[in-house]
């Protein structure tokens, strides 16, 4: 095992230790971290080691830029300039194999030194001038585990995987301010055999994302044999979302997890950005309590039809053993019929809470978008879907709900195998 104070790493928050860190990381093995708190620019990993972070540790995100790597570093290294983001990154590991991050320690994107967030505003960019990208940027790597450590204000992404095979991810704290933008949580981007469990994450963005994007590199992005469970999620966005990027998402379940204080519970989307569409298929969710404004959320288009046709579809999901307390129903949305199939909700029970947050309830002929805060007039609007299947399904209404039908299906086929709709939860 290395300390890294014998490298000369002072751990005093305020002498900048990137070097004496990285020729550390350089000579491989376990790298320790005694409690202190370790100013760092970008740190690059290697093969075969492990950064142990001791409770009371900090690697701490240095607030200058000339800290950090170029955006060049790499020439697959994406920019999301529109997202006011340059592709600099605190901690990467590129083409890495045999990496562990782990222990009772603190990672922190310091993000209050790098730039002020607008009191109580969502998404804001208007007080960012420069910010690094994703937090923590592993790519083309494989065998990584990440367990047991808190990752906190990050500028943007905190935890971002791409191309990586063999993850075990497990145990993290993430928490962001609510109103960071573009504060994801964790991102799998065209990854493959990955376990997520026992994670706590509360974001200003999606708390989980799965995307196949081939923005950083890969010919034919798949992300696939995703595990997630034993998990609790809170966020402004989307607790759990699959979709972005031109690939496929295959092969997911989540199963045991909670998702508290939310605006979606799970959002599924075939196309985030015209002209590329990705496909969702095979994927499973069960035994989830959803505390949330929507629960459910499937979109052949994520902003509404103005995006147009899509190429790929949504298909073969299963949703089962779930309760929900929300107060907007669920949206399936294909742009044409049978972009989005053969779906089944077993024992989902929904208790239909008064609207909060929400302006005006619309008919199902609204082009509703996934981050809509307008309500259909359904507790289920299908729209243009085939195969939809409901067994042993409850909406329970709390309260009084102005002009709501169970469910309205435009140019859909749904097998109705008991969803019921009570006026009060206490007669059930």
């Amino acid at each position: 095992m290395t300390d890294v104070t014998a490298f000369g790493a002072v751990g005093d928050g305020v002498t900048k230790d990137t070097q004496a860190v990285q020729r550390a990381i350089d000579c491989g093995g376990v790298i320790a971290f005694p409690p202190g708190t370790y100013l760092c620019g970008t740190l690059y990993l290697r093969d075969d080691i492990a950064l142990e972070l001791a409770p009371g540790a900090v690697l701490l995100a240095s607030p200058d830029q000339a800290d950090y790597n170029t955006d060049d570093f790499a020439p697959d290294n994406h920019v999301y300039e529109m997202e006011c983001v340059t592709g600099a990154h605190f901690i990467i590991a590129r083409n890495c194999h045999n990496v562990t991050i782990r222990g009772g320690g603190r990672i922190d994107g310091n993000r209050a030194a790098i730039y002020d967030l607008p009191a109580a505003q969502v998404c804001s960019y208007e007080t960012i001038s420069w910010r690094p990208g994703q937090m923590i940027f592993f790519q083309h790597s494989s065998n990584i585990t990440i367990a047991d450590v808190e990752l906190t204000n990050s500028p943007y992404w905190n935890c971002f995987l791409y191309n990586c095979t063999d993850v075990q991810i497990r145990g993290l704290r993430i928490k962001n301010p609510m109103h960071t933008p573009n504060g994801d949580g964790l991102d799998l981007d065209a990854c493959r055999r990955v376990t997520v469990s026992d994670c706590i994450i509360e974001t200003g963005d999606d708390c989980i994302a799965l995307r196949a994007c081939g923005d950083f590199g890969a010919a034919q992005p798949v992300c696939e044999n995703i595990c997630i469970t034993n998990c609790i999620l809170t966020t402004v966005c989307n607790a759990v979302r699959l979709g972005v990027g031109a690939g496929v998402i295959r092969n997911v379940s989540m199963d045991n997890c909670t998702i508290i204080g939310s605006r979606t519970g799970i959002c599924f989307v075939t196309k985030y950005f015209a002209g590329a569409s990705l496909q969702i298929e095979d994927c499973m969710f069960s035994q989830l309590r959803i505390e949330a404004e929507r629960p459910f959320s499937f979109h052949s288009n994520a902003w509404g039809r103005k995006l147009g046709p899509v190429t790929r579809k949504i298909e073969n999901i299963l949703l089962c053993n779930i309760r929900g307390t929300v107060c907007a129903g669920c949206l399936i949305d294909a742009y044409a019929p049978g972009d989005i199939r053969n779906l089944t909700f077993d024992n989902v029970v929904l208790t239909l809470q008064p609207q909060t947050g929400y302006s005006e309830y619309r008919d199902a002929d609204y082009a509703f978008t996934e981050n809509t805060d307008l309500i259909p007039r359904a507790a289920w609007l299908i729209r243009n879907a085939a195969d939809i299947h409901f067994r042993a399904c409850d909406v329970l209404h709390m309260a009084a709900q102005p002009d709501i039908s169970e469910k309205v299906c435009c140019g859909s086929t749904v097998s109705d195998g008991n969803l019921s709709v009570k006026d009060d939860a206490c007669t059930r």
